[in-house]
């Protein structure tokens, strides 16, 4: 094979930046058919590429453009400007650029240079199919059909109306005429001419018209009848029907009787057949019962023929014809189109618009619509029409909608129909709107919607409210939830270290007395103030661990409670079985940490003061309650003693002695009412009496002959504690003028030996197990009024003050000093003085606190206890001056103050008396 020449590569180089490189810019060639222009796209032709052609006029379009015919296809050339005259036929160079055109590729800013006379080439025949698919825009064409109308510009210019096979079409002359061409209407033509047409701004063909230059253009090719009226009518009945002989693209005649007219429009005609629609260029003023004639041509409708353009002439009058009464069920079976028929209906609103009124109607299932074309005089005179009013209508029935009928397929039927209405005289009302109308109800129901949506503000309103009410509820129940627990903690600590302290205090002021004169008896007191240190050290250590007490936190109830009992019966005889049934629910923390203090304080008082061998704790779960129920096999009480309480005013009974369950009970109720749901959530428990320690016991029998000289004092000591009860026996039992003849661990044994000794002085604890100290003060000033009480406490709580200052205790004192106050005021009652009493000072008006009046006094007040023998029983300078205002009153802490939505009273001044012995 021999070498390929070295040039090819080179040459294949070329060859391919020629085809696939983007050639460089340059000048547009010029373009010189009309077919090159019109095949140009939108985009090129509107370049304004240069174009340079000859050929003949065709059109001259009002002076402002021309139809070019070339030796291919026509064109149109928008001039510049137009310098001389041409016409039709004449020959030219056309010098110009391209354009998109309204529609079309066109010439514009063209030149035109006369080379002379041509001579139009043969149109070519076309059809309206081809016409209205645009090909043929601009071209020069010829057309066959049917002139319909005639109609002339203001400058006589006509304009035909031509029907062609398919389709119409407006034929437009240039130039105008002198004569009549009326002749031409119904008359077999043929024009020729350009194909032109009306456009959207879509660049879209909307309607295709002819241009032509004269009337000359159009030949006749079947005269039209020299006098129209004169052929033979023809009934509505015979139109479109099937006739092999005849075909109705010609007018027709028509007489009959005017239904109703609209100038320039329509006009509704009966005659004997039937009725029918004309379609009408015509200003005639037509009143129903005008008798006329009417030529138009037959088109098709939706439901049957009517006439479109239309010439009318009147032939008579004669009565208005009445309209034909008909159900709406009867109208779209039997068809009644363009007729004037009558019927009731009920409006349902009303319309008005700038052309017309238009009113909505019902008649049993249909809904239908009127229009009444409004004018002053019938605005004016337009009934007053509300909703729900039942009118009687007359109108020109109108059908729109097609379905088929179900048989034959093939058949029209209408759908629905609406009314015409000729003037306000056609509408009758027939009955007012009831008054449940539609726009009442809307109107109500708009109401009870507003209402509702008030309401349902208001409930969130209420809501809000209630929640914000709920949380300021919920801080505080927490808030008394702390507080009673402080209580309790206060309590027990009163019940177990202050008890403990004071037993100590006491049994140290025996050593100290016992010490110089016999130290051997001093020993078993300073034995018993060490058992009372260990004691208090160990409730010290429990009070802290119950306070620190999570168990309950990360176990369930039943779990705690047996580790708490396990921890209190370790290294004993006791045994305790837990048993739990029911399903566990959502109990709140708080109630368990009061069932779980509820259950220790029960185990442990079985253990401790029942003498229980087996302790048994049932724990029940319901679906809205917890039930605790704690058993022993211990001591119990006598339920007989209960009863005879139960029966005395104003005394409460309590289940066990001792404890503060009854107390967390209380509390637990009050706190978790809400949580139990009623009733059915309770916390039960058997509790055993105290021990043989809180029994009492008497000391002397029959008062001795000692006890009997006069100012010898006879005592009851009523305490809980059975070091301080003792401790308090031997220091008053030391004093040579009392005597401690009886001493009860318990208030029920306290009344027994009240009633029993008559005691001149009973030195009362204010905590006691079974009764408190003011419900045993209450029974004794009952059953003795003249008894003297002196309390002994070594709590200042507001609420017990006030109770036993308002039972009239002879005295109140701190536990440790009440034998040295009972034995200061015994002796001044011997010299005769008369000790300061509060209410004598209340009842006789003057102030029963000396120290408000005189302030600066208030160094001279004594102090009660052991500061007292520190500063002496100084008194006041004013004291000198009578008994009555020897002892006075000291407070020993302000009362304090109730919460705001808890108190009743205003706040208490909690003191101590002195001395109440008189």
């Amino acid at each position: 094979m021999a070498n390929p020449p070295r040039f090819l590569p080179a040459l294949l180089l070329l060859f391919f930046a020629h085809t696939c490189l983007p050639a460089e810019s340059s000048p547009l060639g010029e373009l010189t058919t009309a077919v090159s222009i019109r095949s140009l796209s939108d985009a090129e032709a509107a370049r304004g590429r240069p174009v340079r052609l000859q050929g003949i006029i065709a059109e001259v379009h009002d002076k402002t453009g021309v139809f070019l015919l070339d030796d291919s296809e026509g064109i149109y050339v928008r001039l510049a400007e137009l310098t001389g005259t041409i016409t039709q036929g004449d020959r030219v160079e056309v010098v110009g650029t391209t354009a998109a055109g309204l529609y079309a590729p066109c010439i514009e800013n063209a030149t035109l240079q006369l080379l002379g006379k041509g001579e139009l080439p043969a149109p070519r025949l076309v059809t309206f199919a081809e016409i209205a698919s645009g090909h043929d825009d601009a071209q020069w064409v010829e057309v066959r059909g049917v002139i319909h109308t005639v109609v002339y510009t203001q400058w006589h210019q006509p304009r035909f109306l031509l029907v062609m096979d398919g389709g119409r079409m407006e034929v437009r002359a240039e130039k105008p005429v002198k004569g009549n061409l009326d002749a031409l209407v119904d008359a077999e033509v043929r024009c020729r001419g350009v194909i032109g047409g009306r456009f959207s701004k879509f660049r879209q063909l909307v309607a295709p018209e002819m241009q032509i230059q004269t009337e000359k253009q159009i030949t006749i090719g079947q005269a039209a009848p020299t006098d129209p009226f004169a052929v033979r009518p023809r009934t509505v009945s015979q139109l479109l029907q099937f006739d092999p002989h005849h075909t109705f693209q010609h007018r027709v005649k028509l007489t009959g009787t005017v239904l109703h007219s609209e100038s320039g429009e329509s006009v509704f005609l009966r005659d004997l057949s039937g009725p029918i629609r004309i379609e009408t260029h015509d200003s005639l003023a037509l009143v129903p019962g005008d008798q006329i004639e009417a030529l138009g041509f037959p088109a098709m409708g939706q439901y049957g023929p009517f006439l479109e353009d239309a010439t009318i002439r009147a032939t008579g009058r004669t009565a208005a014809l009445a309209p034909i009464a008909i159900s709406v069920p009867e109208l779209l079976k039997n068809g009644k189109d363009s007729d004037l028929i009558r019927l009731d209906a009920e409006m349902l609103w009303i319309t008005r618009q700038a052309k017309e009124a238009v009113l909505t109607l019902r008649s049993g299932d249909a809904t239908f619509v009127a229009a009444l074309q409004p004018t002053d005089r019938s605005l004016a005179a337009l009934p007053e029409l509300a909703s729900g009013s039942l009118l009687r209508l007359t109108g020109i029935c109108q059908f729109q909608g097609q379905r088929l009928d179900r048989v034959t397929n093939a058949m029209v039927l209408p759908e629905t129909f609406s009314l015409r209405l000729r003037s306000p005289e056609d509408i009758v009302v027939l009955r007012g709107p009831p008054w449940w109308s539609s726009e009442r109800l809307l109107r109500i129901v708009a109401l009870l919607v507003a209402f509702a949506a008030a309401a349902l503000l208001w409930v969130w309103q209420l809501k809000r409210r209630v929640r914000a009410q709920g949380e300021v509820l919920s801080r505080q129940v927490r808030r008394e939830a702390v507080l009673e627990e402080r209580h309790r903690v206060a309590m027990e600590i009163h019940d177990t270290l202050a008890q403990g302290f004071t037993a100590i205090w006491v049994q140290l002021s025996v050593i100290k007395e016992k010490l110089f004169d016999s130290p051997g008896n001093a020993l078993p007191h300073l034995e018993m103030a060490q058992r009372l240190v260990r004691k208090s050290l160990g409730d010290a250590r429990r009070s802290i661990r119950d306070l620190n007490d999570c168990t309950f936190l990360d176990q369930d109830l039943a779990r705690a409670l047996a580790a708490i009992g396990e921890e209190l019966t370790k290294g004993g005889a006791v045994r305790l079985q837990v048993d739990a049934s029911g399903d566990a629910p959502f109990v709140p923390a708080t109630v368990s940490s009061q069932l779980l203090r509820i259950g220790q304080e029960a185990i442990t008082n079985a253990i401790k003061h029942a003498n229980a061998r087996l302790v048994r704790v049932e724990l029940k779960y319901g679906s809205h309650f917890v039930l605790l129920r704690v058993k022993d096999d211990g001591a119990g009480f006598d339920p007989a003693q209960f009863s005879a309480r139960r029966r005395r005013r104003r005394l409460r009974p309590h289940r066990h002695a001792g404890t503060r369950a009854s107390d967390r009970r209380r509390t637990l109720h009050r706190q978790h009412a809400r949580w139990r749901r009623g009733d059915r959530g309770r916390c039960a428990g058997r509790f055993p009496a105290g021990r043989a320690d809180f029994r009492g016991r008497t000391i002397a029998g029959a008062p001795s002959p000692s006890m009997k000289k006069k100012g010898k004092l006879r005592l009851l000591v009523v305490d809980d504690h059975p070091a301080l009860r003792a401790g308090l026996v031997t220091i008053i039992n030391r004093q040579p003028d009392m005597q401690v003849i009886a001493e009860a661990g318990d208030g029920l044994n306290a009344l027994a030996l009240f009633r029993e000794h008559h005691p001149d002085i009973v030195l009362l604890d204010l905590r006691l197990p079974g009764m408190e100290g003011a419900e045993v003060l209450e029974a004794m000033k009952q059953d003795s009024p003249d008894c003297r009480v002196v309390v002994l406490t070594t709590f200042d709580g507001e609420h017990d003050i006030s109770r036993v200052l308002r039972a009239r205790c002879a005295g109140l004192f701190a536990q440790g000093c009440a034998h040295r106050g009972i034995a200061r005021r015994h002796s001044r009652r011997q010299r005769g003085s008369a000790p300061y009493s509060p209410a004598r000072r209340r009842a006789s008006g003057r102030s029963h606190d000396p120290r408000r009046a005189h302030p600066a006094r208030n160094r001279f007040a004594p102090a009660i206890g052991p500061r007292a023998e520190q500063q002496g029983n100084r008194r006041p300078p004013e004291s000198r001056r009578g008994n009555d205002q020897s002892v006075y009153e000291r407070p020993l802490r302000q009362a304090r103050r109730r919460r705001p939505h808890t108190s009743r009273h205003p706040r208490i001044a909690a003191r101590i008396c002195a001395s109440r012995l008189s």
